[in-house]
């Protein structure tokens, strides 16, 4: 169990180039503020657990920072599964059925908001066999659907890496990076944040360019990696769908972006007049009406 802990680097509590170590055949479970303040960019926090990598949300995050508000160094967790969640939310994560439960469960907050989310490091590393999950610390899903008011974990210009296990690792996770700007800071969000994530096997990490090597139901911000820069948020199996076929969704309640409908089932419109005629034509008239004179030129 780690509880709350603050150390400098720099030469006081740690070399310019050191790293905090946290490592047990077992389970660690964070359950206070563990900060490494005054890093630089080779300063690392790690931790690695043979069992699991466990965060209660609400008294427990993990930082490396300069000492002066931004982010620095690095922050490497690894472990069979690495889970950032409310109790009762990792005993529904436990009992999920598939990956649209797991969504679902993850994308509530049933806690305090909290914009930085539960993990912040100018480099984050995920190493998992089994799974990654990360809840919702933002605006509430059911509050709010929008993608970009995700949160759960933020990242600053070292970018997040998610070294997998096999194609049955499942990563469900919410966050964000922060980005330098002449203005001051900003930050890449919702489905933005996606592209820049990199996953794959140790020592093969790429950026996502589909599915690589992760399970196809897992998701970042509420939207599935395998889609690529096409939202979709349907589980109707256990595999990327590649066609949508719905009706429109511009007040579907997932904001301005909704579901792109590469099919779309437009409601019958009726038409604006009457037919001319009204029953089918059957033969080619009365022979009785025909004139005499139409008589006699049919038999010359």
């Amino acid at each position: 169990m780690i509880g709350t802990l603050t150390l400098k680097a720099g030469g006081q509590n740690v070399g310019a180039a050191g790293s905090l170590n946290f490592s047990t055949p077992g389970k660690a479970q964070v359950v206070g503020a563990v900060t490494f303040t005054n890093a630089g960019p080779a300063n690392a926090l790690n931790i690695t657990a043979g069992a699991a990598i466990e965060l209660v949300p609400a008294t427990g995050t993990l930082t490396v920072n300069d000492g002066k508000g931004a982010l620095a160094g690095m922050l490497n967790l690894t472990a069979p599964d690495i889970i950032a969640a409310s109790a009762p939310t990792i005993q529904a994560v436990i009992t999920a059925p598939n990956g649209a439960a797991l969504n679902d469960i993850l994308g509530q907050n049933d806690g305090a908001v909290n914009d930085t989310g539960y993990f912040s490091a100018n480099a984050i590393r995920f190493s998992v066999q089994n799974g990654l999950y990360i809840q919702n610390s933002g605006v509430d899903r059911a509050v709010n659907r929008s993608f970009a008011a995700r949160r759960g974990l933020t990242v600053g210009a070292g970018g997040l890496s998610i070294a997998t296990e096999s194609v049955n690792t499942r990563i469900f996770i919410n966050g964000r990076q922060a980005l330098a700007t002449a203005a001051g800071q900003a930050f890449t969000t919702g489905l933005d944040f996606i592209p820049t994530l990199k996953i794959g096997s140790v020592g093969s990490l790429g950026t996502i360019i589909g599915q690589d090597n992760f399970d196809p139901s897992s998701t970042i911000n509420g939207c599935r990696i395998a889609a690529g820069p096409q939202c979709q948020t349907s589980f109707t199996d256990g595999t990327l769908s590649r066609d949508t076929v719905g009706k429109s969704t511009e007040n579907s309640g997932f904001g301005p972006m909704g579901f792109t409908n590469l099919v779309e089932l437009k409601d019958v419109v009726p038409l604006g007049y009457q037919p001319l005629i009204d029953d089918p034509v059957t033969g080619a008239g009365n022979d009785d009406l025909w004139s005499v004179q139409d008589d006699k030129k049919q038999k010359k």
